[in-house]
């Protein structure tokens, strides 16, 4: 039986479930990126990759791989419905390449934390007018651009592209953060790339149902007001593994105790993310409540 190896992120298994539903006449392998690295990359590839086998990766074609064996796909990442969400490192420079230990955390927070300001007075600005300012309303044209382009840097047509994304818009929220795609969006993923490699036009219109792994890792909440403008329900409540937490208040106590807990001083921390004029926005928008 051939095999497909199925390297990406943290979509890896998803994409390798939604395959093998797909695909049972192949015999279907997670080869996620972290097994590859400069010196092992190769070598990794070659012990495992048949001559009748297919690559599907996120990962550049590597020169001894043929291209009739290589399949490249889109990563998935969206953040129209949660523009607030950054990854953070301390600032100090010798310990810049240290994430939180909670990898997402929120931009409106990390400023809060930064400037002392009380979990209870930070609640109050997440709402409308902070959102606006900060230009969390203006993102869906900008993400959609983005992964047509990841699409078509995967020669898969913009007309695939479109019925992709009419499906996604037909879901509602399709995704669970800016990179973790909900598992229908993957499985609609896994339907273009199967397509590909030898199912039927049949496959697109099959209603696939698969576990959704990444909804257990973490949830970040669609923010009310960001919901009301995508014409979407929205709340406050994150998940993060096995822990629910609802509320604003509730969700900012949890994120400043684990910088605290992570000997994080007020003002150590520093956003992935650059939004200009925020610090501006958010002390006038504090002064103003």
């Amino acid at each position: 039986m051939s095999k497909i190896l199925v390297t990406s992120n943290c979509q890896t298994g998803g994409i390798a479930s939604g395959l093998k539903a797909m695909l049972p006449e192949y015999h279907i392998e997670p080869f996620p990126v972290t097994r590859l690295n400069a010196e092992n990359e190769l070598e990794s590839l070659n012990s495992i990759l048949s001559s009748e086998d297919i690559w599907v990766s996120i990962n550049p074609k590597p020169a001894n791989v043929p291209s009739s064996q290589y399949i490249k796909i889109p990563t998935i990442f969206f953040n129209a419905f949660h523009p607030d969400i950054t990854y953070a490192q301390y600032a100090d420079a010798q310990q810049a390449n240290h994430l939180t230990q909670t990898h997402y955390n929120s931009f409106i927070a990390i400023w809060m934390y930064n400037n002392k300001v009380d979990p209870e007075d930070a609640a109050r600005l997440y709402n409308h007018s902070t959102y606006k300012q900060l230009g969390y309303y203006g993102l869906w044209n900008a993400s959609v651009d983005k992964l047509r382009r990841a699409f078509r840097d995967c020669d898969l047509t913009d007309k695939e592209f479109d019925r992709y994304m009419l499906t996604m818009k037909r879901r509602g929220l399709f995704m669970h953060s800016q990179n973790h795609p909900r598992i229908e969006a993957i499985i609609e993923l896994c339907k273009l790339i199967a397509f590909r490699i030898s199912a039927s036009e049949t496959l697109i219109h099959r209603d696939i149902v698969l576990p959704d792994v990444l909804s257990a890792i973490v949830v970040w909440p669609l923010y009310t007001e960001i919901g009301q403008e995508l014409g979407l329900n929205g709340d406050y409540c994150w998940r993060f593994n096995d822990q629910e937490i609802c509320g604003l208040q509730n969700y900012l106590a949890f994120a400043f105790r684990e910088y605290r807990e992570q000997g994080i001083e007020p003002g150590d921390l520093k956003s992935h993310v650059v939004i200009p004029n925020a610090e501006e926005i958010l002390a006038k928008e504090l002064e103003a409540k």
